[in-house]
């Protein structure tokens, strides 16, 4: 092993230590790490050093496995990837990649555009429904305003809309409303007065 993992939770397990012995403990793990031998320990450190070590030999079977299977990978023409998939971890290339195809997803539903119906498609959507809207009419407000809603947008689903009209069919349908001017507002006032 090259280097040695320590977890912030010992700091925990060495607070009752005394500084010569957390180096005595700091040594002993450095010395195991790079020998495999245990070494004598004389202090409270011996009671510590077995859990730690415990967990420097978890870290050093992990990584021997996942070394032999990077290296089996590596063998089959050096496609890392198997490896990585096998310790359920993904590569930066395959990580690129999904970000790639949820790019393509995004831009496959953006470039769909809308195809306007026909009167006769309107028609038929209406009858299936029983709906109360005037197809005619339906189609006449959309067709003249080149398909897009009271706000300027596009309208992705004429059929959606037509279920909205169904919701105002008996009341008038919403009109966008533009700031009354004064000229208007004084003749509204006149007509007011006259009646």
């Amino acid at each position: 092993m090259v280097y040695v993992k320590l977890f912030v939770d010992y700091l925990d397990a060495i607070e009752p230590l005394g500084d010569a012995e957390r180096g005595r403990l700091f040594t002993a793990l450095l010395e195991y790490a790079r020998t495999g031998e245990v070494p004598q320990l004389g202090g409270n450190e011996r009671f510590i050093f077995p859990m730690m070590k415990a967990q420097l030999d978890r870290d050093a079977a992990s990584n021997m496995e996942l070394s032999e299977k990077r290296a089996a990978a590596g063998s089959l023409g050096g496609k890392q990837k198997q490896a990585n998939l096998a310790n359920g971890s993904k590569s930066y290339q395959d990580k690129e990649e999904d970000k790639d195809k949820e790019e393509d997803k995004r831009v496959k539903r953006t470039r769909t555009s809308f195809v306007p119906p026909t009167l006769e498609e309107v028609e038929q959507y209406a009858l299936e429904r029983n709906s109360p809207v005037d197809p005619r009419k339906f189609w006449e407000y959309f067709e003249a305003g080149k398909w897009k809603d009271s706000k300027g947008n596009p309208v992705r689903n004429w059929k959606q809309k037509l279920l909205t009209w169904e919701k105002y069919d008996d009341k008038p349908m919403p009109k966008e409303t533009k700031p009354k001017s004064f000229a208007d507002m004084w003749r509204e006032a006149q007509l007011q007065e006259a009646i």
